[in-house]
């Protein structure tokens, strides 16, 4: 899992800029640990996990780890967010424990709100980052479904843990 990190570190975001458009910083507030709770839309079945945020890249980059918690998932991810100067956006490379390895982009925090697309694949998805208050933010992983476009696959609302920053 390292390696392909690795990889898409490389290959995503080897344009780092050193002074890039709405800097790592503007994604300061996610920096910490978190706890996620949540269902999927489909059958509302309960999820949860925690998520952690840590500045990298000398401040111009984002590592984030998120865990399910075992009783009602398995889904674990590492991803690295950073900017891509030649493409003027962000980019985001996820490892998951289930073999995938995806590329997202992202023009940054628009109204409010960080939505990383898909790069290339199919079905199409996004993750909205939405904040709701101090310390808690919403986020809704949307896949394409046929005939309905992207719909709202899962959802998780996401508390900063105490004393966590």
């Amino acid at each position: 899992m390292a390696a392909g990190l690795v990889v898409l570190v490389a290959a995503g975001i080897g344009h780092a800029a050193t002074d890039s458009p709405g800097g790592a910083s503007a994604f300061s507030p996610y920096i910490g640990h978190w706890a996620c709770e949540g269902h999927f839309t489909s059958n509302n079945k309960p999820i949860a996990s925690t998520m952690s945020f840590a500045s990298a890249l000398a401040g111009k980059g984002i590592i984030k780890a998120q865990d399910d918690v075992p009783t009602l998932g398995n889904y674990h991810s590492v991803e690295t967010w950073a900017f891509d100067a030649k493409a003027n956006q962000w980019v985001a490379g996820i490892v998951d424990s289930s073999g995938g390895v995806r590329t997202f982009r992202s023009p940054g925090q628009v109204e409010g709100k960080l939505t990383w697309t898909l790069v290339d694949g199919q079905p199409a998805q996004q993750f909205v980052y939405s904040p709701v208050s101090s310390g808690k933010f919403q986020l809704d992983w949307l896949i394409e479904r046929p005939g309905k476009g992207l719909v709202v696959g899962d959802t998780l609302t996401c508390k900063r843990l105490a004393g966590a920053s």
